[in-house]
């Protein structure tokens, strides 16, 4: 992990403090003690005194019929969404507005911009690939 910080002054002196690696990511320990992760403080936004993280907005998608896996990538003012439908589905991005609107309120579902797809594109990481999701919408 580090060594993408090699001769990068600035970059190791945001992310390593006092002999810590700081993430940059929000969390919050649950009663049962466990970390859950918000997502990157860049991403997460007050709304309508409200704390909207792109996790809570995934977890929302992820509950509606028609939404196998989501991912949520926060660029500007918009929320992107790459969604991926059960096998033999579709994407009802409707219902999907609305379950986020009923959670997170009307803002956060205008917000939303869902990009249906069949599979999800991956960084070398395995993790999703923020740019090629971007790029998708």
């Amino acid at each position: 992990m580090a060594h993408g910080y090699r001769n990068r002054p600035q970059e190791q002196a945001e992310h390593f403090v006092d002999g810590w690696y700081r993430t940059g990511d929000l969390g919050r320990l649950g009663d049962d003690g466990h970390l859950h992760i918000l997502g990157r403080a860049a991403d997460c936004r007050v709304v309508d005194g409200r704390l909207v993280t792109p996790t809570a907005v995934e977890d929302t998608l992820m509950r509606a019929p028609s939404v196998r896996y989501a991912v949520c990538v926060v660029d500007g003012d918009r929320r992107v969404i790459a969604a991926l439908p059960w096998p033999d589905g579709a994407i009802d991005a409707q219902a999907g507005r609305a379950a986020v609107a009923a959670e997170h309120g009307d803002a956060v579902a205008a917000s939303l911009v869902v990009v249906p797809m069949a599979d999800l594109p991956l960084t070398e990481q395995g993790k999703p690939d923020r740019a090629a999701i971007l790029a998708a919408a």
